[in-house]
């Protein structure tokens, strides 16, 4: 900019609108216990934590891993995740390296969900400003959920929101594997008959021993 630019800038302009200060908003998929460090160091911030159920997203993040959405967690490997941590994970629970390979494809997504989902849960659930919802939830009642997170967080309800969620939730039609539109109902319970039954009997293995199981019936007495 000229001198004459650089020089206004330098004065003071009244805020003549009066706007509340912005909001920094962080969306992670692999942001886990860290994510508890800013909750306890930040305590005004809120912390909104989303549990899936483990057979729905091992079938997402391996479908997504056939089309090739993700880059490799590992070099040498094929899947998208952090092997080694799920290998470790594996290993404190009994599982050695060997048998960790040995395992079929669902199960290691299935150690790798634990590997991630257990720690975080434990730390983020002891925060007070942490807010714990199960996706299944949300997507079966997205207007009243919602609703309450926004409460938590500490911003309004507006009309402009409610239609946003019920036409981003109850979206007809195609959706793209990263699209923000779709049949959230369907979306949640989808994996029940596009995931192989041996697929499904391969998580409900390895997380029927988790503490997290508890969250959803189904788990707890694996074939």
């Amino acid at each position: 900019m000229p001198w004459p630019a650089r020089a206004l800038a330098k004065l003071p302009i009244p805020d003549l609108v009066g706007r509340a200060a912005p909001r920094v908003a962080i969306k992670s998929i692999g942001w886990g216990k860290d994510a508890a460090v800013l909750a306890r160091t930040m305590p005004h911030s809120r912390t909104i934590f989303i549990l899936r159920h483990p057979c729905g997203q091992v079938d997402s993040v391996m479908r997504g891993n056939r089309h090739r959405r993700f880059d490799l967690g590992t070099p040498g490997t094929d899947m998208p995740f952090d092997e080694v941590a799920a290998v470790r994970f594996a290993a404190e629970h009994g599982i050695g390296a060997a048998g960790f390979q040995a395992l079929p494809a669902a199960a290691k997504y299935a150690w790798s969900w634990r590997a991630f989902n257990e720690p975080a849960y434990a730390a983020l659930s002891a925060q007070s400003n942490v807010h714990i919802v199960l996706y299944e939830a949300l997507c079966a009642q997205p207007d009243t959920l919602v609703r309450q997170i926004m409460m938590f967080t500490g911003l309004s309800w507006t009309q402009q929101t409610k239609n946003f969620v019920a036409s981003s939730s109850g979206h007809q039609g195609k959706a793209g594997y990263y699209a923000i539109v779709r049949d959230a109902a369907a979306a949640a319970t989808q994996w029940r008959t596009t995931m192989p039954a041996a697929d499904q009997d391969a998580v409900r293995s390895v997380v029927a021993g988790s503490p997290l199981a508890r969250f959803w019936p189904d788990l707890m007495n694996p074939t």
